[in-house]
């Protein structure tokens, strides 16, 4: 069991060239193909890279998730009863959120398909970020992920989103620190 991505380019910062990488297991690439489809479309403007139709063949796998990792401006990580327990999403998750963490910015979209958001399969490290709950709405919860101008609910304003940690300051920072120390903590704890 391997897991699959996807991609979409954008040329805005010579480091961060894609908008958005998309990990996933195997068995839930159904779902990772309609959040491709819908974030690529004519209506949202994004143009999507797809792993098995432009990916390196040959290529070291771990170096190509670590480029993409930090090429990313987004991560969208399917959490579902398949990913949790997959080697090669763990390592896409555990990549993401440190980089995320380094970089002191908010890049992690955690989208929970066939889970709760506190369910004790998911690692502490992604629990202590907002997500997305897959269910009826949740693309207009995504595309305010990425900025797109929306009219929503106050319903679904409500509805979990990411963390920002777009400007630092010092509270940020502070919080940053309380980030890493659990994140690499429940690392620990696994070992």
């Amino acid at each position: 069991m391997t897991g699959g991505y996807t991609i979409t380019v954008t040329m805005e910062n010579e480091k961060e060239i894609y908008d958005f990488v998309v990990f996933f297991a195997d068995e839930d690439q159904k779902i990772a193909n309609e959040i491709y489809s819908f974030l690529e479309s004519d209506e949202h403007g994004l143009h999507g890279y797809c792993k098995y139709r432009d990916g390196e063949l040959g290529g070291y796998v771990i170096e190509q998730i670590m480029d993409v990792v930090q090429e990313s401006k987004k991560i969208i990580l399917l959490m579902s009863k398949n990913s949790v327990n997959e080697g090669n999403f763990n390592f896409c998750s555990v990549a993401s959120v440190t980089e995320a963490i380094k970089r002191n910015v908010r890049k992690v979209i955690p989208v929970v398909l066939d889970l709760s958001p506190t369910d004790p399969e998911i690692p502490d490290y992604i629990q202590i970020l907002r997500c997305i709950q897959y269910s009826h709405g949740y693309e207009k919860q995504l595309l305010k992920c990425f900025g797109k101008n929306i009219s929503v609910s106050a319903a679904e304003t409500c509805a979990m989103k990411p963390l920002t940690i777009d400007q630092p300051k010092k509270e940020e920072n502070i919080l940053s620190k309380k980030l890493s120390h659990k994140f690499f903590s429940s690392l620990l704890k696994k070992s």
